[in-house]
């Protein structure tokens, strides 16, 4: 289990919250650092255990990258509806748009899209790796090897 915390002494944040804009920033930040522990846990597969684990992996990755739409869809909605409603605006000078809000919303949600149906490609394409290796097992060296 991973516990992620907004500070070192704080509880752990959880589904049912509080929420907040610190505690989701840093979930994001956890989700790349459980990406790059990963990576270092599977360097080399001397740490994999069997194809068993392999397999559990790529379900874990599979699971994790259909979830991930929800996310991308609610931070767009919000966007959107900051724009709309005229909570925000963008910086002329700092802003890819020129100063024009509804422009960097309207690529927001174009951006999105494409996020979220490469998000379900993925999550297609891990699921397919799962079932590649579904049927391997770890050889038994047996006492003759």
């Amino acid at each position: 289990m991973i516990e992620i915390r907004i500070s070192q002494d704080g509880a752990p944040l959880t589904a049912e919250g509080p929420h907040s804009s610190e505690g989701a920033r840093i979930i994001a930040a956890g989700i790349g650092e459980a990406v790059r522990l990963l990576n270092h846990a599977t360097w080399g597969g001397a740490h994999l255990a069997s194809p068993a684990a392999v397999y559990s992996i790529y379900g874990s990755l599979a699971d994790a990258a259909r979830r991930l739409p929800q996310a991308l869809t609610q931070m767009e909605q919000h966007i959107a509806d900051a724009v709309a409603d005229g909570t925000v605006r963008e910086d002329p000078d700092y802003g890819s748009h020129g100063g024009h809000a509804q422009a960097a919303a309207a690529e927001t949600t174009e951006l999105t899209r494409q996020a979220c149906a490469a998000a379900g490609e993925l999550s297609r394409l891990l699921d397919r790796l799962q079932s590649a290796v579904g049927g391997l097992a770890r050889v038994d060296p047996g006492p003759d090897r």
